[in-house]
């Protein structure tokens, strides 16, 4: 579900990057820039943790 939350790049990109392909391999296949893809991913997976309920690396993993 919390996938089905992401957009439709979103989704995208993390699933490419599940399969193993790389940042470059992700911005040919979708025809992105490779800093277009990092910022996506970026989004994404900050997003998935907020839902989730994962502490963020600027909180640590004690949450402060």
């Amino acid at each position: 579900r919390a996938l089905e939350s992401l957009t439709e790049e979103q989704r995208s990109v993390v699933k490419l990057r599940l399969v193993g392909l790389s940042g470059p391999e992700i911005a040919t296949a979708l025809g992105r820039s490779h800093g277009a893809v990092r910022a996506t991913q970026c989004r994404a997976v900050t997003w998935l943790r907020l839902l989730l309920g994962e502490p963020s690396k600027v909180e640590g993993r004690d949450g402060r």
